[in-house]
């Protein structure tokens, strides 16, 4: 067990870097700051956008609103130039997302009227590319651990999908730069993801792309143009809602943070990617798929989130069209859900 004035000193660094991100990166009004979404700013944040395609749709039957990730930036020929030479840019793209995301939580909260304050990220590695990776491992590490430490216990859930077997070795690595906790409410999963997902998501509030018959649209970025729940900034107070008639489930014990750290050096030197790290080896990509690692469903870990169905939407049938560059697309109705 990590000594309590030793983890005291760390919670306490961690909070001021959680302030003076904020502070930095405009988060509080990152959405209406004149500057920020000027129409150069917002011109720039396209860039940013197909560097890192991030979009958010549906929830899963807990009202935990989805991230879902295409996994461009682990692809092969991947350019996160704009990130690498900037890094406060990428500070800048990761607080507008993430506003957006607690914007999004609140408006579920106050619909549902409990408290919501975790999300799920769904993650494609079907374009994963080991040698990719490894040269762009500086930027991932950091970006994991940016997030972990500046954004806590906000992640209910991370689905990796199209898992293939050169991830595994990259697994064992990539798990020692998050929080031991982050690791347990991880599923790996392989091509036949769709039935695992279904499990926890229902199929419309998955997206088309993804085996799902969501109804609306992708919009990278943001929520789907007509999205029932709103990201934009709103004064709802989590204050207003009823208290918590839920016994609170035990928490999970403090993990020995020295102890994570000696296995990721032994994970580092098992793996073989310490080398490769080091001295960027290139080292080969297998095609197959590897079979699904089952994990554990664990309770949250507040016991405040409502069980729900699905997002309060108009069941329609999906409709499957073209767009402009010949790519299927799908839509609803009248079409008239631009992305």
């Amino acid at each position: 067990m990590t000594p309590f004035s030793e983890r005291k000193k760390e919670t306490e660094l961690h909070f001021k870097t959680y302030l003076r991100y904020h502070s930095d990166n405009h988060y509080d009004d990152i959405l209406t700051n004149e500057m920020l979404n000027s129409n150069k700013s917002l011109s720039s944040l396209q860039d940013d956008i197909k560097a890192l395609p991030l979009f958010v749709y549906g929830q899963d039957k807990e009202g935990h609103p989805i991230f879902w990730d295409d996994g461009s930036a682990y692809s092969k020929g991947a350019s996160l130039s704009i990130f690498k030479e900037d890094m406060k840019r990428v500070g800048i793209f990761r607080a507008r997302l993430m506003k957006r995301m607690h914007n999004l939580k609140l408006c579920a909260s106050k619909h549902y009227g409990k408290m919501i304050y975790k999300h799920c990220l769904v993650m494609d590695l079907d374009k994963f590319n080991a040698k990719q990776f490894v040269k762009d491992r500086k930027f991932h590490e950091q970006n994991t651990k940016d997030i972990s430490d500046l954004f806590p216990e906000v992640l209910h859930r991370l689905y990796i999908i199209n898992a293939p077997w050169a991830f595994r070795s990259a697994w064992k690595v990539i798990q020692t730069f998050l929080h031991p906790i982050t690791v347990e409410k991880t599923k790996i999963l392989g091509k036949d993801y769709i039935n695992e997902l279904q499990r926890d998501i229902n199929l419309d509030m998955i997206p088309y792309k993804f085996g799902g018959i969501g109804p609306w649209d992708i919009t990278y970025g943001d929520v789907p143009f007509k999205y029932p729940l709103s990201t934009q900034d709103n004064d709802f107070d989590y204050k207003t809602l009823p208290k918590n008639t839920l016994p609170v489930p035990p928490r999970t014990p403090v993990p020995d943070m020295n102890k994570h750290k000696a296995k990721q050096q032994k994970q580092m030197k098992s793996s073989g990617l310490k080398d490769a790290l080091d001295n960027d080896i290139e080292f080969d990509q297998k095609e197959n798929s590897f079979p699904d690692i089952q994990e554990n469903v664990q309770q949250e870990e507040l016991g405040m989130d409502m069980k729900v169905k699905s997002a309060p939407v108009q069941k329609t049938e999906p409709v499957v069209t073209n767009n402009n560059n010949g790519n299927t697309k799908q839509g609803v109705g009248d079409q008239k859900d631009e992305e």
